[in-house]
């Protein structure tokens, strides 16, 4: 009989989308058609827009259930192909969607606690995440939905009717083996997959050791995607190799528990803008530079990283040519080498690590190929300008050395020959060997100490040890700058 029943809902579906829908004629292109469509007292309207193909369920409380007669724009079904419901909805009603056929996208929000019967039946939807907080999901609810492939049930639900996913080849992705929807699965002989929901990204993963790899997302939405910190109680420690590659997240958050990043993880994600690093010790973002994790994502402008960040690991960053500006936070103690290299649109750094070291020489230098940088400015608790960090900047013209330092590492402005002035704060005893070699152009040094003698200057320094220098001169009333006729 149940089979007999769902029979003659299909033929009346399709008469209804061959017979019903065609006559109705929309004309006035640029104006939504609108109505109710909630339960008894609850406060709930529908509106379409038939330039959009957008029907917009907005209030709060729960939908009326249909008949498949009833639904309130059931003419317009054929030119539906995306539903956005308002966070207030609690329930979506009976026979809701069913046969809106060019229905390829839904937005459930977080409120919701049940879906009603054959609610999407019929409808062209290929991954469907449903909330934490639903509770029962109706028969057929998403019968004959040819194109549906995944749909992630929460624990939350505790009730499943009959034929919820007959006639389609959907698996249900899970992130409890002892859920509810797990015996139901089983009992209906339906493929599950573990995963975790985190926004519109069904995440995959692998554990060992009670520690969890992220290993890559069954959905490929074009939003922000926030790496959780925990999966079933166990930190997330790595990203797998090519785990999110070419996909289209537009955000990217790492949490502090990351150690490992493998090789072109996230390659060629045209769309990826900005990145969140909170990875405190992430050891490694690639093997080399054509693996790195972030290598050709070529739309990238923004990077942050989190206060408690102490490592940024080799060749993470490399090839990112749409980053403008990048802040080092002072927590950070090591920089591998190729971090940044390529970066070709990267024109200023903040650099706030207090003692750093950095990794890289030559054309594994932490920079290179940063030919645009012009602007680097030091945190005022900066104590140790590393070797290297910012050797060969060709376009770099004013270096102000804030007091706080003390020391300035070997080659670390060595090859920038467009500096002309240098302000060097009071703090600084030592500058290391070549540290400003080949910086022809400099013609001047304020030094914010008493006499440039206390300085010890390494050798191959001649530009800087050439330059005319000025120093402060103290006493009661006044503080001035004077001309010092002693090459330090």
């Amino acid at each position: 009989m149940k089979k007999t029943i769902r029979t003659a809902l299909s033929f009346l579906l399709c008469a209804l989308l061959i017979c019903g829908a065609a006559p109705v004629s929309v004309t006035a292109a640029a104006e939504a058609v609108s109505g109710t469509c909630g339960a008894q007292g609850d406060s709930l309207t529908w509106s379409f827009d038939p330039d959009t193909g957008v029907l917009t369920i907005d209030g709060s409380g729960g939908m009326a259930d249909f008949d498949i007669n009833s639904v309130p724009w059931m003419q317009f079904d054929y030119m539906i192909t995306s539903v956005s419901i308002s966070d207030g909805v609690t329930h979506i009603g009976a026979y809701s969607f069913a046969g809106c056929n060019s229905l390829s996208s839904i937005t459930i929000p977080d409120g919701l606690t049940s879906i009603g019967a054959h609610a999407f039946a019929y409808t062209y939807l290929s991954d469907v995440m449903i909330p934490d907080g639903v509770t029962s999901i109706g028969a057929y609810a998403f019968a004959d939905c040819m194109r549906l492939r995944y749909v992630y049930i929460p624990d939350t639900v505790n009730e499943i009717g009959e034929g919820v996913f007959d006639g389609t080849t959907a698996k249900i992705c899970l992130d409890n083996a002892l859920s509810f929807a797990a015996a139901y699965a089983e009992e209906n002989d339906i493929e599950c997959i573990m995963c975790c929901l985190s926004g519109a990204f069904l995440i995959q993963y692998t554990s060992q050791d009670d520690e969890v790899t992220v290993t890559g997302s069954l959905t490929n939405a074009k939003e922000e995607l926030t790496i959780p910190a925990e999966i079933e109680g166990y930190p997330v420690t790595g990203i797998a190799a090519s785990a999110f590659q070419s996909r289209g997240l537009t955000k990217v958050t790492i949490p502090e528990s990351v150690t490992s990043i493998g090789n072109t993880a996230f390659r060629s994600c045209s769309r990826l803008a900005s990145v969140v690093w909170n990875a405190v010790n992430c050891a490694s973002a690639g093997s080399s530079a054509a693996n790195s994790a972030f290598n050709n994502c070529g739309n990238l402008q923004n990077i942050t990283f989190g206060e408690n960040v102490q490592t940024i690991p080799s060749f993470a960053f490399y090839n990112c040519r749409a980053l403008e500006h990048i802040t080092i936070p002072a927590g950070v103690t090591s920089v591998g080498e190729s971090s940044f290299r390529n970066c070709t649109g990267l024109t200023s750094v903040t650099w706030n690590a207090v003692n750093c070291s950095v990794s890289g020489t030559g054309t594994n230098a932490m920079f290179y190929s940063c030919n645009a940088l012009q602007n680097v400015t030091f945190g005022e608790n900066v104590q140790t300008i590393p070797s290297y960090v910012f050797n060969a900047k060709r376009n770099l013209k004013h270096l102000n050395i804030p007091d706080s330092v003390t020391s300035i590492g070997y080659a670390a402005f060595s090859g920038c020959t467009a500096i002309t002035d240098v302000t060097i704060g009071s703090g600084v005893t030592s500058i290391g060997d070549s540290a400003f070699n080949g910086c022809t152009n400099i013609a001047s040094v304020c030094y914010d100490g008493a006499q440039a003698a206390d300085i010890e200057i390494g050798t191959s320094n001649t530009p800087l040890q050439d330059a005319v220098w000025y120093y402060h001169t103290h006493s009661e009333e006044t503080e001035t700058m004077v001309c010092n006729t002693v090459a330090p």
